[in-house]
């Protein structure tokens, strides 16, 4: 089953949306969100207890707590 991606807004600093869009451009993207997809994946992985953690949050937000 393919996930489904989900669109929202953040708020960046000018000189991080600068960055963004330069390198999308570079790289012959439109916008920029994959480019944060791929830093999110990495920052995720290279943090297994930060994932740990917000994991384990989730799950208690979905009522799926043990």
């Amino acid at each position: 089953m393919r996930k489904k991606n989900v669109r929202t807004t953040i708020t960046l600093r000018r000189e991080h949306q600068v960055l963004l869009r330069t390198l999308a451009a570079k790289r012959g993207e439109r916008g920029f969100s994959k480019i944060v997809a791929e830093a999110l994946d990495y920052y995720f992985s290279h943090a297994p207890e930060v994932t740990k953690t917000l994991t384990e949050l989730a799950q208690v937000r979905r009522g799926r707590s043990e």
